[in-house]
């Protein structure tokens, strides 16, 4: 059985990858992984020495990428 990772940023064009993927393996068992990754501002300079009104962005940045993984 083949693994095959799929990374996406939910774009039309990674949305277009995902859809070839599945249809190049279709007659092939397989096990597909969906990939979403993101930097957090907490990692970046302008964060640490910004607002404090920035705190909580991480966590929408999170969520965002939650809701659409789940739609996806």
């Amino acid at each position: 059985m083949k693994r095959i990772l799929l990374p996406t940023d939910f774009s039309d064009n990674s949305f277009e990858a995902i859809r070839y993927a599945l249809l190049v393996f279709k007659e092939i068992e397989c096990t597909f992984f969906l990939l979403h990754t993101y930097t957090p501002p907490v990692y970046q300079t302008e964060y640490l020495i910004g607002s404090s009104g920035q705190l909580g962005l991480g966590d929408v940045m999170r969520e965002t990428s939650q809701t659409q993984l789940e739609q996806l």
